[in-house]
This record gives structure tokens, sequence and C-alpha cells, in this order.
């Protein structure tokens, strides 16, 4: 199977930013042994709501700090619930809703990933698998319904020597990717681990580099219905 990827997202068509955010987010980490203080705030799962885990411990809030430690045990319960998500700190749940201008495109991306209902329809037409998401967007006071938010899963792909090759620095510990001096391109340094991706993913969201990939129907469907917002390209870099 071959893959591409998502090369632009528009913001929306008057050039401003989505301003969208998600009911509930992961703490922020303090790593004791790198010092860093990070969240990772481009994961999101808008379709689920994980209100219910505060009352095993679960803790909410952007500004929030915990250790990595109990970053662990809150992420054990949440993969206890969910299955073996990929949750890093500053992980976005649930209902996520914000503001935007018109006229939108059918894509838009801002903290999350909108779709217009012409999108979804024409993915859908093709075969693609999609989760729709819990969230809205407003104009003013006026809901916009033309637009839901997609879900698409998120784990690191990224092979240790690509890695290596485009001079990150880890901390072992927390497992924090920072201090990058080359920035890559969609034709960089990544290499990706194609035997990770799930079977029949119409989409994912490599988590190192946030790259989308999308598969075959996905930019298929992109093409025929000439949906705008966005624009896709192929993706050759996997690991042989």
């Amino acid at each position: 199977m071959t893959f591409s990827t998502v090369q632009r997202l528009q913001f929306n068509r008057s050039g401003r930013a989505l301003d969208a955010e998600y009911v509930q987010r992961l703490p922020r980490v303090h790593c004791t042994q790198c010092k860093s203080l990070w969240a990772k705030g481009s994961v999101g799962y808008p379709a689920w709501d994980i209100a219910h885990l505060e009352r095993l411990g679960v803790r909410f809030g952007v500004y929030e700090t915990v250790d990595e430690v109990e970053m662990e045990r809150m992420r054990r319960i949440i993969q206890r619930e969910l299955g073996p998500i990929y949750c890093p700190p500053g992980t976005g749940f649930g209902h996520l809703s914000g503001r935007a201008g018109y006229p939108l495109p059918d894509f838009c991306s801002g903290n999350g990933i909108f779709a217009s209902d012409r999108a979804i329809e024409a993915l859908a037409s093709e075969g693609c698998e999609l989760v729709i998401g819990k969230g809205e967007l407003k104009r003013g006071k006026k809901v916009i319904t033309s637009h839901r938010p997609l879900q698409f899963p998120a784990m690191p792909l990224a092979t240790e020597e690509s890695l290596d090759a485009g001079d990150y620095e880890r901390c072992k510990f927390c497992g924090i990717i920072f201090g990058r001096k080359i920035v890559p391109s969609a034709e960089g340094v990544h290499v990706f681990r194609r035997d990770l991706i799930p079977v029949n993913a119409s989409a994912i969201v490599e988590a190192v580099s946030c790259t989308i990939l999308v598969s075959d129907e996905f930019a298929y469907a992109v093409r025929k219905h000439a949906l705008t917002g966005i624009e896709v390209i192929p993706w050759n870099r996997f690991e042989d």
C-alpha cells in the first residue's frame, strides 16, 4: 500500500488561524532528568471523552504540571480504557470547539482538523474509514454546521536512524525530542516504518514530525472531488 503526505492544510481563506481547543487536555510534564517542561499539543482525540476517568486520578489542565512517573500512571489508566493509544503530555480529548471566519474551505486546521460535510461524504464514497469527533465551530454567536472534527490516530513512525540524521536531542527518560538543528521538509530526513501503520488506515499522524499520511483512497478523493484547503503529495520515505 502506498501513501501520500499532507503538504498543506489551510487555516481558512481569510488567512486567520482556526481557534479551537479540547475540553480535556492532559497536563504538561516536568522531567526530573533533562529538566524540560513540555507538552505535545498536536495530538488529540475529539471522538473520545474521558472526563469520567477523573475519578480514577486522571488530571486535566494545560497549565497543570506533573512528573513523568505521574504521567505514566495516568497514561496506563487511559490506555486501559481506550487501548494502546499514543498519548503524550498535552494530548487533547473530547469536544473540540472554537471560532473561525468565513468562507471555510473543505479542510481547515488549527489545534485540530475540521472537514466539511462535502469532504466527509466524498472521502466515505471512495472507501475511506473516518472517525468523526465531537465539536463545533462558531462565527460570532452563529454555529457553523457545515464542518466537523476528524480524529486521526497518532503514533511515532520515524526510525531511530532518521531521527539521529535529523540531529535531534532526545531524553531517554521522558521521551522529549528537542534541540533540532535541522528542520526537515516533506522530502527531508524522516524515514517511517510502514509495518507500524494500522491496516486499512485512511489517515495517520506521525507523532514526532506531525506529518499526516493519507491512503491512496484519501488522496484520490481529494483530487477527484477537488476538495479545498488541502494539498497532498506522494510519500516514499519508508524503511526497506
